[in-house]
């Protein structure tokens, strides 16, 4: 996943030691970093929320920050679904049907 608007002015890698608080500051991912990551819009990542869908976040504030372990963790989960050839228990599965 890419970093961007690090306050350190350094690439982010593994291992590198740019500024003291470089690890920690990126340990959390924004709603923006984590609708890139999935290349979908900020607003889906807030319905994903509302559904209770995708990697579990914290709110502080008004933001919603990810745990990087979360979304790696959410990573892990959608390659095993992908692995086994089910579909993804995502938002278009889980909506319930309008009675008519």
């Amino acid at each position: 996943m890419a970093l961007q608007g690090c306050p350190c002015l350094r690439p982010a890698w593994p291992g590198d030691s740019a500024c003291a608080d470089h690890e920690r500051m990126h340990e959390w991912v924004t709603v923006g970093e984590l609708a890139a990551h999935y290349r979908k819009s900020v607003a889906t990542i807030r319905y994903w929320r509302h559904i209770g869908y995708g990697p579990k976040g914290v709110q502080v504030g008004r933001a919603v920050l990810y745990p990087r372990e979360n979304v790696e963790a959410f990573d892990r989960e959608l390659r095993a679904q992908a692995s086994t050839g089910r579909r993804p228990a995502g938002p278009a599965t889980t909506r319930k049907k309008k009675r008519s």
